[in-house]
């Protein structure tokens, strides 16, 4: 069975779709915001997710209770993008639908997610500067994802969508290894 990511075609067209209708009604924030409520409500609550993606609920009754829980918490157009899930048996797709309208939402408005890896907590200020200086070189505004990695012991690895920068100490140690190794220099 294959792994369904954000890059999905049917994950990526669902998100689109309501990128569109979001940025129509002006709600392209209300609507990130809302969906990854949703994404963190089906990753803590695994009884919730159960219920959302089991093909042995029907799909009226799914939509009543959806309805009676999230009626007045969400907005329409999202109430109405899951009732459209429910319907056509695709609810499993949510939390992969958020994270691709997020990735479409960001691409749309000019940012892009970077994920960095440290070997020690950044503080805000110093994340800040991460973040001004990957903005500068990348000319887009970036997003940053902070990790933490000991292992790394110093630097920072990079990870901006294909690209991979590792300007970590572990990964210039190795490097120098395998120059003492093959004795190139």
């Amino acid at each position: 069975m294959s792994q369904i990511t954000s890059r999905n075609p049917a994950v990526a067209a669902y998100a689109e779709a309501l990128l569109d209708l979001a940025q129509e009604a002006k709600q392209e924030e209300v609507v990130a915001s809302e969906l990854l409520e949703l994404q963190t409500l089906l990753a803590h609550e695994r009884n919730f997710e159960n219920f959302m993606e089991s093909p042995s609920i029907r799909i009226g009754e799914r939509a009543e209770v959806i309805q009676r829980i999230f009626a007045d918490r969400l907005s329409r157009l999202t109430m109405n993008f899951m009732g459209v899930l429910n319907a056509k048996g695709r609810l499993a797709l949510l939390k992969h639908v958020a994270d691709a309208y997020r990735e479409q939402l960001n691409t749309r408005q000019g940012k892009v997610t970077a994920s960095v890896t440290v070997a020690l907590k950044l503080s805000d200020a110093e994340k800040e500067v991460v973040r001004q200086e990957l903005s500068a070189a990348m000319k887009k505004d970036v997003i940053v994802e902070l990790h933490v990695d000991e292992s790394i012991l110093g630097g920072m690895v990079v990870k901006v969508q294909d690209r991979l920068m590792d300007a970590s100490v572990r990964a210039q140690l190795d490097a120098m290894r395998r120059q003492l190794i093959t004795g190139k220099a």
